[in-house]
């Protein structure tokens, strides 16, 4: 059987003097960066090393962020957030980035022995497009020797508060935490250099105080495997000459292209068995304003979808983003979809602030393929915006199979955001990240595909646009309504 590799918790020590503690530091899914039992923050500390690092981490922006543990308990304050941790430095990029490439779930880290790592980035330029490879590990001290000593030996007690198994320190750093311990006349153990096995031998040994591990300026790939992590994301990928990958990148597609041939000719159904029909929705949504001779004058707006809510964006920039409407007028919908499909539509406003079910009232509704919905029939009856709230949101969901724990889902979503606030537009933000991280959550997605069509609708004046979802089986996006203020 193949060895059953350690798992360490990873973090950092912060010097505060008397109050000096250590962070742990994780991957969690969410859409803010946290700090368990205080406060979230959409960013990380200005110019520290959990930001330079996060920023090269842009595979993992769009469903998950950090989260910080603070060590003991006791300095776990309400109104500690991940962009105010510290006031400056960037000591935790060592262990910020090395947990960006763990990449574990928290409860597999439960019981794992607690690694510290003080250790800063190399003054360099970076390209964004670089990422995490070939970093230089540095120091993290000033040049005045008294003070930098003090600060190592805070951060070495508060890693002995937090039984932590090791600290890991660049080599200068290192030597004068050594030289401040037999100072002071600390009993601890010689500086171990750091090699692949370090950590591997240290969990297997009884100890009373953190090993004091040296590292290099080139050791981050070094570290990472000592720490059991792939360190693929710190190292450029080797680059084979360019004949030789040449002659095998079309060797490779000499023989897909005859295998697919092959296939073709052999299974008329291929097509299908490999592009099986993806769910896509044409919708329309749109409001009749009354006027004062009742007659209607039409606005319509394209809906947003929150597959992929940094990439996608509006069609067409002459599209109205936000209606404006006034007690009395009437929203209107239409539907079409590629396959069969399930059609949910809630409704919140900004007075009430509760979910109701538009549709269906009850079981459920199913749009059958390629074939237009309408709600309600006639263009001159719909959703009536009443004269009290402000602001209008319509969610709109579909599934290729029934789904009737979606308004439970939605229900909890509003339910949360309430509870810490009754600020409507603070609600609002919270709802809206609840509904980014709901489909997040239930059909995470490899790649998302947004595409837009004109085949026109029963009204030649208003455009459809489709959203297509690769491999999604379930879509959801909103519209948010404002109302006009009464002159």
């Amino acid at each position: 059987m193949p060895q059953k590799i350690q798992q360490y918790q990873l973090g950092f020590p912060v010097d505060m003097e008397e109050e000096s503690h250590c962070i742990a530091v994780n991957i969690i899914r969410s859409v803010v960066h946290n700090c368990t039992d205080c406060q979230t923050s959409q960013g990380l500390v200005p110019n520290s090393g959990a930001a330079f690092a996060w920023e090269r981490a842009i595979d993992l922006h769009t469903y998950y962020r950090l989260q910080f543990t603070i060590f003991p308990k006791e300095m776990r304050y309400p109104d500690k957030k991940p962009d105010t941790l510290f006031t400056e430095g960037n000591s935790d990029f060592a262990a910020c980035a090395l947990t960006i490439a763990q990449n574990l779930d928290i409860a597999k880290l439960q019981h794992a022995p607690l690694v510290l790592l003080s250790c800063s980035y190399r003054t360099e330029t970076y390209p964004l497009a670089q990422g995490l490879r070939n970093i230089k590990l540095d120091k993290v001290t000033n040049h005045i020797k008294a003070s930098a000593q003090q600060s190592l030996l805070n951060k070495w007690q508060a890693a002995c508060t937090a039984n932590a198994l090791a600290l890991v320190l660049y080599e200068t750093d290192a030597s004068l935490l050594h030289e401040k311990l037999q100072e002071k006349d600390i009993q601890h153990e010689p500086i171990l250099p750091l090699n692949q096995n370090t950590f591997a031998k240290l969990s297997q040994q009884p100890r009373n105080t953190p090993a004091i591990v040296s590292c290099q300026d080139k050791d981050l790939p070094l570290l990472a495997k000592a720490l059991g992590i792939s360190p693929a994301l710190f190292v450029a990928p080797k680059i084979r000459s360019f004949k030789s990958a040449l002659v095998w990148s079309l060797t490779i597609l000499v023989l897909l292209l005859a295998s697919l041939s092959l296939l073709w000719q052999t299974l008329p159904s291929i097509k299908a068995i490999i592009w099986p029909p993806l769910l896509q929705v044409e919708c329309s949504f749109y409001a009749f304003h009354k006027q004062q001779d009742q007659t209607q004058k039409q606005d319509q707006i394209l809906l947003r979808s929150l597959l992929e809510p940094e990439a996608w964006t509006l069609v067409r920039e002459t599209t109205i983003k936000e209606i404006q409407v006034s007690p009395g007028d009437i929203a209107h919908a239409q539907f079409k979809t590629n396959t069969d499909a399930y059609l949910y539509v809630f409704q919140i406003d900004d007075v009430e602030q509760k979910l109701y079910k538009l549709i269906p009232k009850t079981g459920d509704k199913q749009i059958q393929a390629n074939s237009t919905w309408e709600p309600i029939p006639s263009p001159k009856k719909g959703w009536e915006f009443e004269e009290k709230p402000k602001v209008d949101v319509f969610i709109f969901y579909l599934s290729e199979l029934p789904d009737p724990t979606i308004e439970q889902k939605l229900h909890s979503i509003v339910q949360e955001a309430k509870q810490t606030t009754a600020d409507w537009p603070q609600i609002w933000e919270r709802i809206e990240a609840g509904l980014q991280l709901l489909h997040a959550q239930e059909k995470p997605l490899k790649k998302g595909k947004f595409t837009y069509e004109d085949p026109r609708l029963q009204n030649p004046q208003i455009p459809s646009h489709t959203y297509q979802a690769g491999e999604q089986k379930t879509i959801l996006f909103y519209t948010k309504i404002k109302h006009e203020d009464k002159q």
